[in-house]
């Protein structure tokens, strides 16, 4: 109730009082006036930059993955048949959808809502992350964990990883660019229940990883590039997100290490 949210505010750091205090009203703000549409708008240079600017096209040739030492070591771990049980197998089972995600089967990465429990067919509806509310009772045991964790977009590691080692084989890549196609056009910044601090910072280590993985596609496919771009605004929009978002706390836990560890990357 009121009286014990005043009580633990009153108990808080002044620090941390006026930290959020600010970060609140920053944030009604950037929703009243629409800046988030505003910064997703500004994103769009990267088509410019990464398709023009030959120097920026080097800095990112520096990326961990696209060094020639690592991708000779992957090269030579694919001939002694290393990857070939463990990547492609999990890829596999990706595209069929026999794989689980937090103890549940899996359908298909075109079969499943990003708004959606499918195990209750709970659908949370677009619209303003601070709208939304994920607590008070329920009829059935739907949890936003499952769209949340399903956001993370952890399952294309394994797609573009075969799209580098079977280059001949486009379905990989061609999913992979479907997937994240699908996933921006659906989750406007700041506008979907996928937006939440701790989500947006796990996804956007996930998305630097594979903008690793894209640079090294893009050595030998000119599709590739196309993704890469699409990676690169991902990244700015949520790393804007995440630092608008932040949540420092007067016990500053897992969520606050999640944020730092996401805009460090």
């Amino acid at each position: 109730n009121k009286m014990d949210l005043l009580v633990k505010i009153f108990k808080m750091p002044s620090r941390v009082v006026l930290f959020r205090a600010y970060q609140l009203a920053r944030l009604w703000i950037i929703g009243k006036f629409n800046l988030w549409e505003r910064f997703r708008q500004s994103s769009q240079i990267f088509d410019k930059i990464l398709c023009g600017n030959e120097d920026i096209g080097k800095i990112l040739e520096t990326s961990v993955l696209a060094s020639i030492k690592a991708e000779k070591q992957i090269r030579n771990s694919l001939n002694r048949g290393e990857f070939e049980t463990v990547v492609r197998g999990a890829a596999e089972n990706i595209l069929t959808g026999k794989y689980e995600l937090l103890g549940s089967p899996m359908p298909k990465p075109d079969k499943v809502d990003w708004h959606t429990d499918w195990r209750f067919n709970y659908y949370w509806a677009p619209k303003y992350f601070k709208s939304y509310s994920f607590y008070g009772v329920r009829e059935k045991p739907y949890d936003v964990k499952y769209p949340w964790e399903f956001s993370r977009l952890q399952f294309v590691i394994p797609l573009l990883e075969n799209a580098f080692l079977y280059p001949h084989e486009e379905k990989w890549l061609e999913k992979s660019i479907e997937i994240i196609v699908d996933w921006q056009e659906k989750n406007p910044l700041a506008r979907t229940v996928v937006w939440y601090p701790m989500e947006a910072s796990m996804r956007l280590t996930c998305l630097v990883q594979l903008l690793d993985m894209s640079l090294l596609l893009k050595r030998q496919n000119n599709r590739a590039i196309e993704l890469t771009i699409m990676l690169c605004k991902m990244i700015a929009e949520h790393g804007h997100f995440v630092w608008e978002t932040r949540e420092y706390t007067a016990q500053c836990g897992n969520h606050y290490a999640a944020n730092l560890s996401g805009l460090c990357m």
